[in-house]
């Protein structure tokens, strides 16, 4: 029964093991290869998650199986105390049985001593002469015999209480020696949780650490990007003054072109009536109206080349724009990435660059909408359109 009870107490517990805790802990060796086996075990059944923290999932196991250990010790403790009280009420109820025994045996010697000599007493002297000689012989032989007899069982006695000593002793010891050993192992196993305590607590100290480091890089990343934010922002504005004034010059040339033009259209008209009125030819006429004809294909033939010039510049400064900007990002990651390298950061330019994009879209968010607002209603030409980019090299 014993037996089966503990395979059951060893079901449950997690991890079983064939070796014995004694020798387990007792050796220094059996203790380092009791230890991985059941590290390697558990990442075999936790591969996955052992990907994200292998070395939580690794203290937390070992944690929790020394606790298991622990518990098993106490258990067996408790079973032998238990055990030791049974041990204890038989051996007393046993002393009982055999002192009750002794008394029997006792009672029923001084019997058959009593009737011995009743039958001694009771001997039947003969008459004849030649027999009465050899009643006295008898008699001391019988004597003898019983005083043999009583020492035998007396050594026989003594003999067996010292064995019973002897017994009980050998179990006081072993009894002592099992329970020392239980408390070295549960020593050992207190003084490893509380090493693997202290090896996750610095763990965590350097987890800590760690973030607080990526938290300090992300900080530098969104000011490197906000002074290039700001410095785009400069230079747009600074073309964007140069482009006005530009087209502010055109556009003056252009009203003073069509002061002239219409100048000229309103003489040409005074011309035409004058010439209505001073000539009466048709030809002279017609010839007139192909002129003025002629001029509005000519102003509408320059303000459509002015036109395409003004587009041509301004998609030439987007372009160029574009182009600086993009240097700068591709500049701005290969800075970081060098940073990130020095501080044993692994990461790659591509998840660099995916990770700025975001932390500027989240920040810049309403400098967006308030852009695409400022842009509702304008044409084309009047709108604003930059924006932080991220490059894929």
């Amino acid at each position: 029964m014993e037996k089966k009870i503990k395979r059951k107490d060893d079901s449950k517990s997690v991890k079983p093991s064939n070796v014995e805790l004694s020798h387990i802990f007792l050796k220094k060796n059996h203790m380092d290869n009791y230890i991985n086996y059941n590290l390697k075990e558990g990442y075999k059944e936790n591969k996955d998650v052992y990907k994200n923290d292998m070395i939580d999932l690794q203290m937390k196991q070992l944690i929790e199986h020394l606790y298991e250990l622990k518990m098993k010790l106490e258990k067996e403790k408790k079973k032998e105390k238990k055990e030791k009280k049974e041990k204890k009420e038989k051996y007393i109820s046993s002393n009982n049985s055999s002192n009750e025994k002794k008394k029997c045996m006792s009672i029923k010697k001084r019997r058959s001593g009593t009737d011995e000599k009743n039958n001694y007493n009771k001997l039947i002297i003969p008459k004849n002469n030649q027999n009465m000689k050899y009643v006295p012989e008898l008699i001391k032989a019988i004597d003898i015999y019983k005083n043999k007899h009583t020492e035998e069982q007396r050594n026989r006695m003594d003999t067996e209480e010292k064995y019973e000593e002897m017994i009980r002793n050998l179990k006081k010891k072993h009894i002592n020696e099992i329970n020392e050993i239980k408390n070295n192992i549960l020593e050992d196993v207190n003084l490893l949780i509380q090493k693997y305590r202290t090896i996750s607590l610095k763990l965590l100290n350097i987890t800590n650490k760690k973030e607080i480091e990526k938290k300090k890089i992300t900080e530098i990343c969104v000011n490197a990007c906000k002074q290039f934010e700001d410095d785009i922002k400069d230079k747009a504005k600074i073309s964007m003054e140069e482009y006005k004034s530009h087209i502010m010059y055109s556009v003056n040339k252009i009203k003073e072109e069509k002061e002239n033009i219409e100048k000229k259209m309103r003489f040409m008209q005074k011309q035409h009536e004058e010439e209505k009125k001073n000539f009466t030819d048709q030809k002279e006429s017609i010839l007139s109206k192909h002129k003025i004809k002629e001029e509005q294909s000519l102003n509408k033939k320059l303000q459509s080349e002015r036109f395409l010039e003004k587009r041509n510049i301004i998609n030439g400064l987007y372009s160029k724009v574009d182009v600086q900007i993009k240097n700068y990002e591709e500049n701005i990651i290969r800075v970081f990435h060098a940073i990130l390298t020095k501080h044993d950061i692994k990461m790659d330019v591509k998840e660099l660059s995916s990770y700025i994009k975001n932390a500027m879209y989240k920040y810049y968010k309403d400098e967006q909408i308030d852009i695409s607002r400022h842009n509702e209603g304008k044409p084309e030409e009047d709108k604003i359109n930059y924006a932080f980019t991220c490059t894929n090299n």
